[in-house]
């Protein structure tokens, strides 16, 4: 039995299909320009109540006038810490359980906190600056079924996470779960867009991403993820049912990266159809001597390559930096943000010109042709890594700082 799951699995890969796109970067045309991150959940991060997530919803510029902000949010959480339970590869030291993906959903539609308080910081904001030009996106995080957890619980049987097809059933039943959350949330203004996979690289789950990616592309959503710098995985993303993948140049936090690595990201992002991460943390107060010009070289970067005109972008904050440059009485990071603010502002406007949803495309068509399948199969098959990363490897991947991402 265990021979002949693992040979449904393999032909569900082999019928993966890049979708179409007609952008000139690679994605489809009702790409979503600017995600901002709200890492939520743990005790650790900020509650975002309806006043704190307002600073993202909405800017008020120098000269005293206000617009929309951010037109999309993704929520994520890599980990449990107080209780030492991670929800992806490496961030604490016990597996989550069925229980704990629960208790993520449930923190997700939390009131007055998460969705619920973003969806009231939009009406608030509605009341004073009448209807937005587009509609608010979100996306949400998906765990990762870490592979030494072999009692996760049941959903119609026990699930063995040592087994892929079980990691493949809970993911099921997580997209399932969430989307019927969102459903019956009944939020005004905001709308599930799609869902992203928290890990970083493909080690702990590429050879399910063609299956998941259909099964969140049958409730009419988008797959998404943001590679660190060097992820396996990065420059053959499109292969394994992505629909969106976001570059970390991974410049902004260690001092011995040179400034060259935001250009050659650029080049990379352009050479294989990605898009790009904007990054920056609380360093940025913490630490200005070091890594207080950064987050000015990264607009800068990105201008000058025209990101900004035909590249989506996700933000990373760091867990509140954004806040505190949004509360910022700095000169500087007063320039800082509403030339960010300004950059986001333009592309909403385009936005909202045209801003009709198409729905994504199954990744296996039913008229997908043997000759089709096989050539996906075979490139599958050459990008693949040989085996599973020594255990040294994986060692090592946990010391490189472009590996984490907070």
């Amino acid at each position: 039995m265990k021979q002949l799951s693992s040979f449904w699995l393999c032909l569900l890969c082999a019928f993966a299909v890049v979708l179409p796109s007609n952008a000139a970067n690679g994605f489809l045309d009702n790409s979503v320009n600017d995600i901002v991150l709200m890492y939520y959940g743990q005790n650790l991060r900020k509650k975002w109540n309806v006043n704190q997530i307002s600073h993202f919803v909405t800017h008020t510029y120098k000269d005293g006038h206000t617009d929309w902000l951010f037109p999309a949010f993704l929520y994520l959480e890599f980990s449990i810490k107080d209780k030492d339970i991670t929800l992806a590869p490496g961030y604490a030291k016990n597996p989550a359980t069925k229980g704990d993906w629960e208790w993520l959903i449930d923190r997700y539609f939390e009131k007055n906190q998460g969705l619920d308080a973003l969806n009231k910081a939009i009406q608030n904001a509605k009341s004073k600056l009448g209807e937005p030009p587009f509609k608010h996106k979100v996306i949400l995080g998906i765990p990762t079924p870490i592979k030494n957890q072999t009692n996760w619980g049941k959903t119609t049987r026990k699930l063995n996470f040592s087994k892929a097809n079980d990691r493949l059933e809970a993911l099921y039943w997580f997209v399932d779960e969430l989307v019927k959350r969102f459903n019956q949330a009944h939020f005004d203004n905001i709308e599930l867009e799609g869902l992203y996979w928290v890990d970083e690289d493909m080690h702990a789950g590429g050879e399910l991403f063609p299956a998941l990616s259909n099964k969140i592309h049958q409730h009419g959503l988008y797959f998404y993820w943001i590679p660190y710098f060097g992820a396996y995985g990065r420059d053959t993303w499109k292969q394994f049912g992505f629909d969106y993948a976001y570059l970390q140049p991974n410049y902004f936090f260690n001092k011995d990266v040179p400034k060259s690595r935001l250009q050659e990201a650029c080049s990379v992002a352009k050479r294989n159809g990605l898009a790009l991460e904007l990054e920056f943390d609380e360093q940025h107060f913490t630490k200005k001597d070091i890594f207080g010009k950064r987050l000015k070289e990264y607009l800068d970067v990105y201008e000058k390559n025209g990101v900004f005109e035909d590249c989506p972008l996700t933000y990373y904050c760091g867990n509140h930096a954004f806040l505190l440059l949004s509360q910022s009485r700095e000169p500087q990071d007063i320039q800082l943000i509403d030339r960010m603010a300004s950059l986001i502002s333009n592309r909403n406007a385009r936005m909202g010109v045209n801003n009709t949803v198409n729905a994504p495309q199954s990744t296996y068509p039913n008229n997908a042709t043997m000759e089709q399948s096989g050539n996906v199969q075979q490139e599958q098959n050459n990008e693949q890594p040989k085996s599973k990363p020594s255990l040294l490897q994986q060692f090592l991947n946990l010391l490189n700082p472009e590996y984490w991402h907070f």
